[in-house]
């Protein structure tokens, strides 16, 4: 497998890190961003809000993915090159690597005041 060099932001903070691309860290990619997938943490723009070409790109991207289990817990993923490129599924894996980390909005910290006295956490 060839090896790429990417870079991507590690935080909110606009810190840059580099990545290789290389089979084991294509994997964990792969997997953090199943994890973002399955827990409902990964939001793409809404048609209208996005512009066209690159709304109807990316979306032909993500519907021709496919995945191969190359060697035990090892995940890959990719397009097939027939069916076209996989820039844009790279990229949102890329995401995953770059939000790992990332402080929440300070207003997500705000916790409300007790309605009661006695009111418990729960």
């Amino acid at each position: 497998m060839p090896v790429h060099h990417a870079w991507c932001t590690t935080s909110i903070t606009g810190r840059f890190s580099s990545l290789y691309e290389t089979r084991p860290s294509k994997s964990h990619l792969a997997y953090q961003l199943l994890a973002l997938l399955n827990s409902g943490r990964l939001k793409l723009y809404a048609r209208e809000d996005a512009p066209r070409t690159t709304y109807e790109e990316c979306w032909q991207q993500v519907r021709k993915a496919r995945y191969r289990l190359p060697e035990p817990e090892t995940l890959d993923f990719y397009v097939d090159p027939g069916d076209g490129h996989d820039d844009f599924l790279c990229s949102l894996a890329l995401l995953t690597e770059a939000v790992t980390g990332a402080v929440p909005a300070i207003s997500a910290c705000v916790r409300p005041r007790p309605l009661y006295a006695d009111e418990g956490p729960y």
